[in-house]
């Protein structure tokens, strides 16, 4: 009876390090992913890199781009698959490696300006993601309403401020 929960208590302790050890490997990994995905990329993908800091953007679209990795978390929480959070951390790192490759790639040094302006509400929600991502991946935790409420809010005001404030102000700038 003892060695059986002992078993349960460092199986549940693996749980917890262990899934936060493979979440950042799997962040590392799409980072790298996108990386390498953009330098395997034809012309026709730069071109298209260099239109995305000029074109405008919808508020709605936004808004669910930037949340829609939440919302796919959320769900796999709710539906207790803990282990969906990893192909999403990896998506999510994938699409945000690539997006910084393509602009360090197109921009050279005034990059981190442009990474600035265009990865803005991702360099503001991502570590929202993340920590949500860690609370949840060794399935202990059920997603509460509270939770996601306070994200999806959050991620709202983030995109709404950014689509209005932010980027017409680095519109300007790159117009100069």
């Amino acid at each position: 009876m003892a060695l059986q929960e002992n078993g349960v208590f460092l199986y549940q302790r693996f749980l917890r390090k262990g899934a936060t050890l493979i979440l950042a490997f799997s962040w590392i990994g799409g980072l790298a992913s996108g990386v390498l995905l953009f330098f395997r990329a034809d012309a026709s993908v730069i071109s298209l890199m260099r239109r995305c800091c000029f074109a405008s953007v919808s508020i709605v679209w936004f808004a669910a781009l930037s949340i829609l990795p939440f919302l796919f978390s959320a769900f796999a929480v709710f539906l207790s698959f803990p282990w969906m959070l990893y192909p999403v951390c990896y998506l999510k790192g994938l699409c945000y490696g690539f997006v910084i490759a393509g602009l360090d790639y197109l921009w050279g040094a005034s990059s981190w300006l442009v990474r600035l302006a265009v990865l803005f509400d991702d360099i503001l929600l991502v570590p929202l993601l993340f920590w949500f991502w860690i609370r949840h991946v060794s399935g202990e935790r059920k997603c509460s309403i509270r939770e996601c409420v306070l994200f999806l809010i959050s991620g709202g005001l983030v995109s709404v401020g950014v689509n209005r404030q932010i980027m017409p102000f680095f519109a300007e700038i790159f117009i100069l």
